[in-house]
C-alpha cells in the first residue's frame, strides 16, 4: 500500500466528504494525532453509529432516506499520556481518552463502550479465523489493542445486566422527556438506544446460535435504526408528547427477554 506523506495526507483528509472516513485508515489518522500531541497510544476503538453502519452502501442508502445525517466519528483512545476523560477534536474525529488501568478495570463488561468492542472482537475470535480478524481490524478499521490490555475476561451476566439495564432505562426516560420538550430527533435517538443497548446485552450473554434463534422466532425483534425511526415517524406528529403504545410495548417485551437472558 502506498504511504501518504504527512503534508499530502493532511491536504487529502481536510477536503473529503464524510463518506471518505468509512474507507480511510483510521489507525493512520490516530498515529498522526498521537505524534502531533505527544501521546503514546496503547489502543483505540470506534463506537457509535459509524460502527453500526460501517459500509459505504448502507450509509448512503440511509442518508438518501433522510435517516442519517452528517456526523463526527467517535473514538476512544487508550493512553496513559493524558488524564482519563480528556477530549480532543481532530479532523472529523471526536476523541475521548481512557487509561490502560481504566480499560482493564472495565474489561469485565462493566462499561458499555468497552463491553461492545470486546464483544465485537470475541465474535471474530469465535470464527477462529485470524485472516478475518486481520481484515476486520485493518480494512474496516474499528479497533486496535496493544498487549497491555485485558481482552479475554470471562463474562459475568449479572455485571452485564447491571451495566446495560441502567443505561437502557436512562435512554428510555430521556426519550420521553425529549418528547415533552419538543425535541423529536433526540427522542427518536434515545428510544432507539434504549432498545439497542438491551439487544447488545442479550447478544453478549447468549451464544451466537441462541441469539440468532431469538431473532428467527421473533422473541426479539431485529434492532434496525431505520425501521424504528420510520415507525415512530409514522405514528407521531410534531405535537406528540408521548411515545406510541407499540413503542412502549416493544420496550417492555425487549426488557423481558433481556432479564431472562441476562440473569442476576
Amino acid at each position: 500500500m502506498k504511504c501518504i506523506k504527512m503534508y499530502d495526507f493532511h491536504q487529502l483528509v481536510t477536503t473529503q466528504p464524510l463518506e471518505f472516513w468509512l474507507i480511510v485508515d483510521h489507525h493512520e489518522v490516530i498515529a498522526e494525532f498521537s505524534k502531533l500531541n505527544g501521546i503514546k497510544v496503547d489502543g483505540w476503538f470506534l463506537f457509535g453509529s459509524m460502527v453500526e453502519e460501517m459500509t459505504l452502501h448502507q450509509r448512503l442508502i440511509k442518508r438518501k432516506n433522510g435517516v442519517l445525517k452528517d456526523s463526527d466519528i467517535d473514538v476512544v483512545i487508550i493512553t496513559d499520556s493524558v488524564p482519563s476523560g480528556s477530549k480532543f477534536s481532530f479532523y472529523v474525529y471526536d476523541i475521548q481518552t481512557m487509561t490502560v488501568d481504566e480499560f482493564n478495570k472495565y474489561s469485565n463488561y462493566s462499561h458499555v463502550l468497552v463491553a461492545e468492542v470486546l464483544y465485537r472482537r470475541k465474535q471474530l475470535m469465535g470464527d477462529q479465523d485470524m485472516d478475518a480478524i486481520s481484515t476486520y481490524s485493518n480494512e474496516h478499521h474499528t479497533y486496535w489493542f496493544s498487549d497491555k490490555l485485558k481482552l479475554d475476561e470471562p463474562i459475568d451476566t449479572s455485571i452485564v445486566r447491571h451495566t446495560f439495564s441502567e443505561k437502557s432505562s436512562h435512554s428510555f426516560v430521556k426519550a420521553k422527556k425529549k418528547l415533552i420538550d419538543g425535541d423529536m430527533k433526540a427522542a427518536y435517538k434515545s428510544y432507539f438506544h434504549s432498545i439497542r443497548l438491551m439487544h447488545l446485552a442479550i447478544a453478549i450473554c447468549c451464544d451466537s446460535g441462541a441469539y440468532i434463534n431469538l431473532l428467527w422466532t421473533g422473541d426479539v425483534y431485529v434492532c434496525d435504526r431505520y425501521q424504528i425511526f420510520k415507525k415512530l415517524n409514522n405514528s407521531m406528529d410534531e405535537n406528540s408528547i408521548s411515545l406510541p403504545e407499540w413503542a412502549i410495548e416493544h420496550y417492555k417485551d425487549t426488557k423481558r427477554i433481556f432479564k431472562e437472558r441476562c440473569p442476576k
